[in-house]
This record gives structure tokens, sequence and C-alpha cells, in this order.
């Protein structure tokens, strides 16, 4: 099953050397369901660095799919991988309990 990224806010600078509402922080959730419904989820954010100029997303223009691949490209392989583990430990956790909660009576 694939991993669902999804952008939950951004944060942005209203004027930032001349552009308008730069993004500067993107808020993303990631989450996975297996085949048995269980789930994993996790949420977290990644500051962007001060965009090109010359290569500008003008706020109107802007879609999901880019700003979560500025996001994932900024956060790096390794920290994008462990985000991924992590969900896939919940999926694996709720699929076969090492833990539980509760009283005996």
């Amino acid at each position: 099953m694939p991993y669902t990224w999804k952008v939950a806010a951004l944060d942005y600078a209203v004027s930032q050397d001349g552009l308008s509402n730069v993004v500067t922080n993107v808020h993303w959730t990631c989450s996975k369901e297996d085949e048995n419904g269980n789930s994993g989820y996790s949420y977290g954010s990644q500051g962007l660095p001060a965009p090109d100029p010359s290569n500008f997303t003008d706020w109107d223009n802007l879609d999901e799919y880019t700003v979560i691949t500025w996001a994932v490209s900024e956060m790096g392989e390794e920290r994008a991988t462990g985000v991924q583990d992590s969900v896939d430990a919940q999926i694996a956790e709720k699929a076969n309990p090492t833990r539980g909660t509760g009283v005996p009576w």
C-alpha cells in the first residue's frame, strides 16, 4: 500500500524579497493503511529555503503535489524514509500487538 503525504497547512511570508505569499514552512502528514485496515500516521513540519525569484510559483498556482515535493525533497531521503518507517512500525504494532493497556477485572 502506498504512503499518502498531505499538506495540513502552510506558513508564508506575506512579502519577502519583492515576492508575495512566500511559503516558508510546510506542515505535513504521512499516512498509510494495510489491507486489513491497520493504519499509521505521522505529522510534522519542514522549513523551506528562500525561493529562487526566477523560478517562483505564485500562491494561486500552488498545488499540493508541488508543495509536498518541496517538503520531502528538503527533508532529505533519510528523514523521509524515517517517517515512513515510523508509519510502518505503527501498522505492524496494530497488526501484531506487543503491548496493551487495561486492568484484569
